[in-house]
């Protein structure tokens, strides 16, 4: 007859970090257009800048499609070096 030895109680982990008890979001959002983009979608991306608090802005985006990878590679890469997910 095995019967399990009680453990002790662990002490309560207590957090490395100071928090407010507020939810903060992590996520980050990457706002670019190509260029050649009209007026009318320039206030548009602004809007949306205004509404999402947690965006990462870019200025234009110039990539060639006959380059590796084309547009995609390169939304990618600028992605991951303004760390956003």
């Amino acid at each position: 007859d095995e019967t399990p030895t009680p453990q002790p109680p662990q002490p309560p982990i207590k957090p490395t970090f100071k928090s407010d008890g507020r939810y903060h979001n992590k996520q980050r959002c990457l706002i670019i257009c190509s260029r050649g983009v009209t007026a009318r979608y320039r206030h548009l991306l602004e809007d949306l800048r205004t509404l999402i608090p947690h965006h990462k802005k870019d200025s234009k985006l110039d990539a060639n499609k006959s380059s590796v990878g084309g547009v995609g590679k390169a939304v990618n890469d600028i992605a991951e070096v303004k760390g956003c997910n």
